[in-house]
């Protein structure tokens, strides 16, 4: 059974399954190349999927739930766990 072939049906996955290969067997260029071009591919696709958000980001969304129920919830239970640590100190 080839190197490749082993690291495949390997019984622990991901990248323990790589490193226990490792270091069992030694490890040919080819299948090294292989398995960077294989997460090279990878981050590509979660990069393109994974749109970056401006640093200024938060601005667009202040104030967007203001004088909504849940806004009032919050801002209630905040003001009480403030002024049940003012009183602790």
């Amino acid at each position: 059974m080839s190197a490749e072939k082993r690291f495949k049906v390997s019984s622990i996955t991901g990248v323990a399954g790589a490193i226990a290969e490792w270091h069992t067997e030694r490890v040919s260029t080819k299948l090294i190349e292989q398995h960077l071009t294989d997460l090279q591919r990878r981050v590509a696709s979660l990069e393109a999927v994974v749109k970056p958000r401006p640093r200024d980001a938060w601005k667009q969304i202040i104030g967007i739930s203001k004088g909504q129920p849940l806004d009032r919830e919050a801002a209630r239970l905040g003001a009480e766990w403030r002024a049940k640590e003012n009183k602790r100190k």
